[in-house]
């Protein structure tokens, strides 16, 4: 889940015989990773590769160009992980919970879609 490991995955998928158009990082670094290996290789995006990363860290609206990204309430993760832990480490016989949280598409340039 880091730089590096976005540029040895893009590299590998942006070889086969057949590449993709389209990837989606599972995380906003590594996608900043693959942007630089699109872009080493000569690579338009949005043009030949739509690409879209997930969490959106604040670089990733002054990448060039902007990068598409899934935004998730990072501090209100991390304020419920940490009431469900204290929680379950006082009542370790309490069933387990579990929280889902929206997330929400933030458009950029570089997935090619309309308004980003």
């Amino acid at each position: 889940f880091l730089y590096e490991g976005g540029v040895a995955a893009a590299r590998q998928l942006l070889c086969l015989p057949h590449p993709p158009s389209a990837i989606f990082v599972g995380n906003d670094e590594m996608a900043l990773g693959a942007l630089d290996v699109a872009h080493q290789m000569g690579l338009k995006v949005p043009e030949q590769l739509a690409l879209i990363g997930f969490d959106d860290i604040q670089t990733a609206a002054y990448t060039h160009p902007g990068l598409t990204t899934v935004r998730q309430p990072m501090k209100r993760l991390g304020e419920v992980a940490a009431n469900l832990l204290l929680h379950r480490l006082k009542n370790r016989e309490a069933p387990i919970r579990h929280e889902v949280f929206a997330a929400e598409l933030v458009l950029r340039q570089s997935c090619g879609c309309p308004g980003g």
